[in-house]
């Protein structure tokens, strides 16, 4: 892909629960957009790879935000914002949709794509799937207690469904299989922690969720065949943190990554694990190592390449470690970490780098967030 869709300038139609934007309107959406927000830089360059503009959003609001993307099987890509935006583009059309029709809160928290290529949200205490150019509110209608808020969703071929929602006083998680709803907390099962970061399947169907740290207790937890079969934590497993920010699976790995917003010690906090099921070890890196990156990773991406690509975002405690930006990275197959950030580049050293993700082209792409664009990877 060599340039840059704007979204705004695509061609728009109308779909059932989409919203039509008529010729007058774009006219408005775009006047709208060059004002709300600055230009969308083109090319991110120097350093050991670039960042090339690969879709812009000029029309959303000032205060909105991308906070996640991923790709359909279809190619399509989707999109979801802060503000409650779910956007989806294929074939050089936009359909907009409002999670408000979805659930009155209209407040999205999670984007997940099916092995079938199906789209899921997760918004307010509900979950829908996209099919037939519309959503499909797929429960649960019982939320068993759980508050409906902070929810993730995903879904393996079997066509069960995990959901995690609620918070410190009523989170767990929702399982859909066999026909039923199961509840999963620390009252009545061995979960770690009420709060879920991110869920993935494996290829054997089961789930992978990671948690974040409460009263002292989370990590990791591994679902098969509808029960909690393991519970990795710092102290019986090596883990770096009980806060785990995000989870991808790959070479027969648990790739984990610590954010940590909770920590603040002097120095880099955060870093990179891979656990290995088999055998229970771990492995450490540390993008802080390079002198360019700060430890605080936020999203990962497992390639087809065999590569682990990241995000970290700035350093929180001001100046304990000065060279902790926001970063754009790669740990190779060679086992080589690079990264792009302010150090080797003109990256926001603040930049919020929200999702990563591998394209149906087998490019990576990330989401430059505050810029509203979606930036390649060219190497």
């Amino acid at each position: 892909m060599n340039h840059t869709h704007s979204i705004d300038a695509a061609r728009v139609r109308p779909v059932h629960g989409a919203h039509r934007v008529t010729a007058a309107a774009m006219v408005a959406i775009l006047a709208a957009g060059s004002s709300a927000c600055n230009d969308p830089t083109d090319v991110i360059a120097s350093g050991p790879f670039e960042l090339v503009t690969a879709y812009s959003f000029p029309s959303l609001a000032g205060s909105d935000f991308i906070i996640g993307f991923d790709f359909g099987a279809d190619g399509a890509l989707w999109v979801i914002t802060g503000e409650g935006r779910i956007i989806r583009l294929l074939d050089g059309v936009v359909d907009r949709y409002d999670a408000a029709d979805i659930d009155s809160t209209g407040a999205l928290t999670d984007l997940f794509i099916d092995g079938q290529g199906r789209p899921w949200v997760a918004v307010g205490g509900s979950v829908a799937f996209f099919e037939k150019d519309q959503w499909w509110p797929a429960g649960p209608d019982d939320l068993m207690g759980l508050a409906p808020v902070r929810a993730q969703v995903a879904v393996n071929d079997a066509g069960e469904i995990l959901v995690a929602m609620g918070d410190p006083d009523a989170g767990g998680l929702l399982l859909w299989r066999d026909g039923a709803w199961r509840l999963f907390t620390r009252e009545n099962s061995t979960l770690a922690s009420p709060l879920t970061q991110e869920i993935e399947v494996g290829a054997d169907g089961s789930f992978w969720v990671a948690a974040a740290q409460w009263q002292g207790y989370g990590g990791v937890c591994h679902l098969v065949d509808g029960e909690i079969a393991a519970v990795y934590q710092k102290a019986d497993h090596g883990l770096l943190y009980n806060q785990v920010d995000d989870l991808t699976l790959g070479d027969g790995q648990v790739w984990l990554g610590y954010e940590v917003p909770i920590y603040a010690a002097d120095g880099p906090d955060g870093g990179i694990q891979a656990l290995s099921p088999a055998s229970g070890a771990v492995t450490d890196w540390y993008p802080a190592a390079t002198g360019l990156a700060s430890n605080r990773v936020g999203s990962l991406e497992w390639s087809s390449a065999g590569e682990l690509w990241f995000t970290t975002s700035i350093d929180v405690l001001e100046g304990a470690c000065p060279d902790c930006y926001a970063a754009v990275g790669v740990l190779g197959t060679g086992g080589k970490m690079e990264v792009l950030s302010r150090a080797n580049s003109d990256l926001d050293p603040d930049a919020y780098l929200p999702q990563i993700r591998e394209g149906p082209d087998g490019e990576i792409y990330v989401a430059l967030g505050g810029r509203r664009v979606i930036a390649r990877v060219k190497r």
